[in-house]
């Protein structure tokens, strides 16, 4: 059975290493790259099959073999198995460049924590894993790092020389790994007109929104006691575009210290369909399939990795739970519970209007999105409505236009309360009709 475990809470600065404030990690470039890649890819001592598979995972991956490191992830290798040199199959694919390897395992559950090797922080593993919102770059001798660039990055110097030119006069050299490169070259007390490297130089960018994410985050968690140990389940897309992108500043730090980190093991049934709710999910590491009873056949419907949720849908409506979650492999979940789910993270998302309100915004060119079933759509769905049926919501996520609003409704308000749930937290503009068609008919 999966548990908690009370010592899983330490102190706070564990808190949010995926985000590790990024002075502590604005050299880690060079750490990284002279980190040598010689490790014998031998895990320690594990069960024979379970050691033959974790070793196969962590030999694909040295070995650059693509087919090789899904093959022993299939079979159920232990993502976060080490070396006997420490070196876990995400270290070892960051060191060699193979951003797509990386890819491959964070999906797989790799926590970004077991790249945190000699000051090196899981912030530059979301650099070298190809984020469209870091980059790092190598620029020649003599090369203006600030040219182009536009006005909303954000531009540190890793390892190198740079001399800045002020505008009205003065100059400055700063070298990567000072104290002057805490900050950004484009952000100095004085506005800096140009640039020259003085030697090849290393450079990571980093959107201004993206900075501001992580920075609030990373200031909450440092004041925040007695919160669950979270990773790659805060992911930079969850943190981006995800639930919690719209949670209010002043929410951030009592979700923290209300969600518990739990165990499981292989095999083992997290939440089983026909249930109360009582927890929201959001996945550390492991994998997780969804499944439902069909005409008393099970029917798989999903594969959840690193950084997906689940549970959410019987907390927001109400309703029992319609499909099972059981674990693919020893994974770890956080979880909170049902009345800091509603407080802390439905309400804040779930933006509430009258039917009046609603309408106003269809004419201005929203689109009705009606989530009951088929029959019940056709019945009496509003005009121009889509039918998108609560079971379905997952599915659409890369079909609807996410440049479009959507007003959802269904008969009471329940069903659509999850659905926009569910669209507002993969970053949809959704409103909720509050009350549903019961009460919009009381309005007409």
């Amino acid at each position: 059975m999966f548990h908690s475990d009370p010592a899983d809470r330490p102190a706070h600065r564990l808190l949010l290493r995926p985000i590790a404030p990024l002075r502590r990690s604005i050299a880690f470039a060079a750490l990284f790259v002279a980190f040598a890649a010689t490790a014998a890819d031998t895990p320690p001592a594990a069960p024979d099959d379970a050691f033959a598979t974790n070793a196969r995972l962590l030999a694909s991956v040295r070995n650059d073999d693509a087919g090789g490191i899904e093959r022993a992830l299939r079979d159920g290798a232990a993502v976060n198995s080490r070396n006997r040199l420490g070196e876990s199959a995400l270290l070892i694919a960051l060191k060699k460049n193979r951003a797509d390897f990386a890819q491959t395992l964070l999906a797989a559950g790799a926590d970004v924590n077991e790249a945190a090797v000699n000051g090196v922080t899981p912030l530059m593993a979301a650099a070298y894993t190809g984020n469209a919102d870091m980059t790092r770059a190598l620029l020649a001798r003599g090369a203006d790092p600030l040219a182009g660039r536009p006005a909303t990055q954000s531009i540190f110097l890793l390892a190198g020389e740079m001399l800045l030119f002020f505008q009205g006069g003065g100059t400055l050299v700063v070298v990567g790994g000072s104290e002057e490169t805490r900050h950004a070259l484009n952000r100095q007390k004085q506005k800096v007109a140009r640039a020259r490297a003085i030697s090849e130089v290393d450079l990571l960018t980093l959107d201004d929104e993206l900075l501001d994410i992580l920075t609030t985050w990373d200031q909450v968690a440092a004041g925040t006691e007695g919160a669950a140990p979270i990773g790659s389940a805060f992911s930079l897309g969850n943190l981006r575009s995800g639930a919690f992108s719209h949670l209010p500043a002043a929410n951030i730090d009592e979700l923290l210290k209300r969600f518990e980190r739990v165990r499981v093991a292989r095999g083992d049934t997290v939440i089983r369909e026909g249930d109360e709710g009582d927890y929201y999910y959001v996945i550390e590491s492991g994998r997780f399939q969804v499944e439902r009873l069909v005409g008393g056949a099970k029917v798989v419907l999903a594969e959840l990795r690193s950084g997906d949720a689940f549970g959410e849908e019987a907390l927001v409506s109400d309703a029992k739970r319609n499909a099972s979650v059981t674990a693919l492999s020893e994974g770890e979940l956080l979880r909170l519970g049902r009345t800091h789910f509603n407080e802390l993270l439905r309400e804040p998302l779930l933006k509430r209007l009258r039917f009046e309100e609603a309408a106003e915004r269809v004419r201005r060119g929203a689109l009705w999105l009606d989530v009951r079933y088929p029959s019940e759509y056709q019945y009496d769905k509003l005009p121009g409505a889509i039918n998108v049926p609560l079971a379905e919501v997952r599915n659409m996520f890369a079909v609807l236009d996410r440049s479009r609003e959507y007003v959802a409704y269904c008969q009471s308000g329940r069903r659509s309360a999850a659905a926009a749930f569910l669209f507002a937290s993969r970053g949809f503009q959704v409103w909720l009709l509050d009350g549903g068609l019961k009460a919009a008919e009381k309005s007409l």
